[in-house]
């Protein structure tokens, strides 16, 4: 049996993994159209305590209120907020 035959497993994870970090790290994120409105919205409702009425779902930015505390600790809340697609992707792999 040949090493990539044994293999196959570890080596199609890593390279699952080496995708996943290049996506992160590499590829441009931004918060534009729709996404930037909800921003706002969510902004607004963490920083002064209000719901501003919106024509957009508020269902998955809720969840992504889950990476604002991120912000304090590095970069913005805005950069992570950018990733989440990214997050639901790899948690989907």
């Amino acid at each position: 049996m040949s090493f990539l035959a044994r293999n196959a497993k570890r080596i199609e994870i890593a390279l699952i993994v080496l995708g996943l970090i290049v996506l992160f790290l590499r590829l441009p994120h931004f918060l534009f159209g729709d996404g930037y409105l909800r921003f706002r919205t969510f902004r607004r409702l963490v920083n002064a305590g209000r719901i501003v009425p919106m024509a957009h779902s508020m269902v998955g930015p809720l969840l992504a209120l889950l990476l604002w505390p991120l912000g304090k600790l590095f970069q913005s809340a805005a950069w992570w907020i950018a990733r989440f697609n990214f997050f639901v992707i790899a948690a989907d792999s």
